[in-house]
C-alpha cells in the first residue's frame, strides 16, 4: 500500500493498493512531460522500478533491467537536476543510471560499488559527481562519462567513473571548527545536498547506546549548541560539508 500525505498537517491525501513489498518512493523533482509535472518512483523488493502518475496513480513507465542483473530493491534514489537522468543505489551494494527522457526508459550505467547496501545516493551540482553512501557509512564518488555521440549511447560498465576525492576527515573538521570530537566515530547513514548552494549535510547514525558518556553527550543542550556553532560558521566559509 502507498499513501500520499500532506506534508503539514500529516494527512492522508490519497492512497493506493501497489500489490507488493515496497521498500522505497521518491518524488521526480521534474519531468520533461508536458502533461505530467511529478512521477512517483516505487521500488520492490524485487528489484522492479515504477514511475507512477500522481495524478491519477497509473503506472508510467517500468524500469527493466535485465534478467542477468539480481537486485535487492533501490535503497535510494537521485535526480540528475538538468538532464532526466535518474540514479538508483540498490540494496544490493549496485549503483545505476537511468535515462528517462524518452517514452522507452535506457539503462544507461552500472557499476558495483561494494558488498554493503546502498543507503543514500546524492548528485552534486557544483562538482558534477554522484555520492552514494553504503550501509557501513563508507563514501564513494563517481564522475559520469560525457555521451560525446548522443546517438550512440555509452558502454553501461564505462558510465560511471571513480573520483579522486580526498576521503572526509571528520576529526580535522570538527576540531577545526572548535567541536569535540567523539569516538568511536559515528556512522554516516545519509548525505543531504544543497540544489543550489555549494552545502550538504552528513547525516549520522544514533549512537547513543550504552555506557558512552560523551555519545550521550552530543545530545544535551551543549552539544546541540556546538552544532550551532558549527552550522553558523560554516555559512560564511568556503567548506563544501556541514558535519
Amino acid at each position: 500500500m502507498g499513501a500520499e500525505c500532506d506534508a503539514i498537517t500529516g494527512c492522508k491525501i490519497s492512497s493506493i493498493n501497489i500489490g507488493a513489498p515496497v521498500v522505497t518512493m521518491s518524488y521526480s523533482p521534474t519531468s520533461g512531460h508536458a502533461v505530467i509535472a511529478i512521477l512517483e518512483y516505487v521500488a520492490y523488493a524485487d528489484g522492479l522500478i515504477r514511475a507512477y502518475n500522481i495524478h491519477t496513480y497509473a503506472v508510467h513507465y517500468t524500469l527493466q533491467i535485465d534478467n542477468t542483473i539480481k537486485l535487492m530493491g533501490a535503497g535510494a534514489f537521485a535526480f540528475h537536476p538538468t538532464l532526466e537522468w535518474i540514479f538508483v543505489g540498490d540494496r544490493r551494494g549496485t549503483l545505476l543510471a537511468w535515462d528517462v527522457s524518452t517514452e522507452r526508459p535506457n539503462m544507461i550505467g552500472i557499476t558495483q560499488v561494494g558488498s554493503q547496501p546502498i543507503t543514500s545516493v546524492s548528485w552534486l551540482p557544483v562538482l558534477q559527481l554522484v555520492v552514494t553512501v553504503s550501509k557501513d557509512g563508507t563514501l564513494h564518488w563517481w564522475k559520469t562519462r560525457v555521451m560525446l555521440n548522443p546517438n550512440r549511447p555509452p558502454m553501461q560498465a564505462n558510465f560511471f567513473e571513480p573520483a579522486a576525492i580526498e576521503s572526509i576527515d571528520i576529526p580535522r573538521i570538527l576540531s577545526q571548527q572548535g567541536g569535540e570530537t567523539v569516538y568511536p566515530l559515528p556512522r554516516i547513514k545519509a548525505l543531504e545536498v544543497h540544489p543550489k548552494l555549494n552545502l550538504a549535510a552528513l547525516l549520522f547514525a544514533n549512537m547513543t547506546g550504552g555506557d558512552n558518556v560523551k555519545n550521550r553527550a552530543a545530545f544535551t543542550r551543549e552539544g546541540r549548541k556546538q552544532l550551532f556553532a558549527v552550522l553558523q560558521s560554516a555559512r560564511g566559509s568556503t567548506g563544501d560539508f556541514f558535519i
